[in-house]
């Protein structure tokens, strides 16, 4: 998916920084390969999203390739596997958790900190989402759809803070604004950029495509034969 998402924004003309938990050399390779003669670009860095200063650093390099960024794409995740809850291992219970809610709030707490700055640009962040953001039970993945349902969660709330601020605090104006959205389809409808970047455009627009994320969750996958963390149950 998150291959997915970098080639579209690349066959669109926009500038894209993508991580993972590996070096991204190969898919940074492999997308320049795909799109060799438009305007877009591609960089990438290795990131473990559970990490707070890893998540910063990965901030610091798109802020630094791209200049501006416009969209950020939270789309890393993992599953655990199929199987009753109480057969999954504990390790893999809070590898999954670290991968798709904590990997989650650390990104857009440094995206949101990130774009804050960006003096008169309006942002835009997604979360990917999954079985089990509409709630409705997720059997075999249990702990997947439980961090999933806390999308909503977290965009609702969100909205209204980057909005509204939080009561009884201060509304402090900033440089720059960013909105949070549930899913990506409403990204050609929110964001007002133009599809394909002007002539010598230098900061143009970010996907995030976290692919994988967390070492250890990655080893987990391939130790437990659990299923690879872009394919996930939709």
């Amino acid at each position: 998916m998150g291959w997915a998402y970098a080639d579209e924004l690349m066959r669109q003309g926009h500038w894209v920084v993508i991580c993972d938990v590996k070096d991204p050399a190969p898919a940074v390779a492999a997308l320049e390969a795909r799109h060799p003669d438009g305007a877009s670009r591609i960089y990438g860095i290795a990131c473990d999203v559970s990490d707070s200063a890893s998540v910063q650093r990965m901030t610091e390099f798109a802020s630094e390739k791209l200049g501006t960024v416009h969209f950020w794409i939270n789309n890393a995740g993992i599953n655990g596997g199929r199987r009753p809850f109480t057969e999954v291992p504990t390790k893999v219970v809070e590898a999954v958790v670290k991968v798709n809610l904590v990997g989650l709030l650390l990104c857009t707490h440094a995206a949101i900190q990130m774009m804050a700055q960006q003096k008169g640009v309006k942002s835009h962040i997604f979360q990917t989402v999954g079985s089990g953001v509409k709630g409705g039970g997720t059997p075999g993945y249990a702990c997947y759809g439980a961090t999933k349902r806390g999308l909503p969660q977290l965009t609702d709330s969100l909205v209204k803070e980057l909005t509204g601020g939080v009561p009884g605090y201060e509304d402090v104006k900033t440089p720059g604004q960013a909105r949070s959205h549930p899913a990506l389809a409403l990204l050609a409808r929110e964001a007002h950029l133009p599809t394909h970047p002007r002539p010598g455009e230098p900061t143009l627009a970010l996907a995030l495509a976290l692919a994988l994320a967390l070492a250890l969750a990655l080893a987990l996958a391939l130790a437990l034969a659990l299923t690879s963390p872009c394919a996930l149950p939709r």
